[in-house]
């Protein structure tokens, strides 16, 4: 039987989870859930010493993950040469703060310029908020 990671942000988990129920019933799926704190590191341990696709879950969460994002360039490049690479495009996913246990649904789209430069303002704020609050931090750290 054939394998198959797929990888996502723990919030979009409804998604994964639907994902990997139709894939289940072709092939072995290996689960890989982004962590906070090592983003593509996480999965670096299924990629090595095999071929199997890899399905990315790129959503809004994904996109504004600061852990999604680090190494995800070198990573997602690799897999791209490798021709391992499977992005599937889903919605963002977030938890309503006036109630509990609803969400908010958040598409992500990339149809427009628009939907794009969103994403890069997104990160220019971070930037400029971390630049803003680092002090007299070492510049080189920073």
């Amino acid at each position: 039987m054939s394998r198959i990671i797929v990888t996502y942000c723990i919030e979009n988990r409804l998604s994964a989870e639907k994902i990997i129920s139709a894939l289940e019933q072709k092939s072995s799926v290996i689960p890989v859930v982004f962590n906070d704190r090592e983003g593509f590191k996480t999965i670096l341990p299924f990629l090595t010493g095999n071929q199997d696709p890899v399905m990315l879950l790129i959503s809004d969460n994904f996109l504004k993950s600061e852990a999604g994002m680090q190494d995800a360039l070198q990573t997602i490049q690799e897999l791209s040469r490798q021709k391992r690479l499977i992005p599937v495009v889903v919605d963002g996913v977030y938890p309503k703060s006036d109630s509990a246990g609803e969400n908010v649904v958040i598409p992500t789209s990339f149809e427009r310029v628009s939907n794009v430069i969103q994403y890069m303002n997104y990160w220019q704020d971070r930037y400029l908020e971390l630049r803003r609050s680092k002090g007299e931090t070492d510049e080189a750290k920073f």
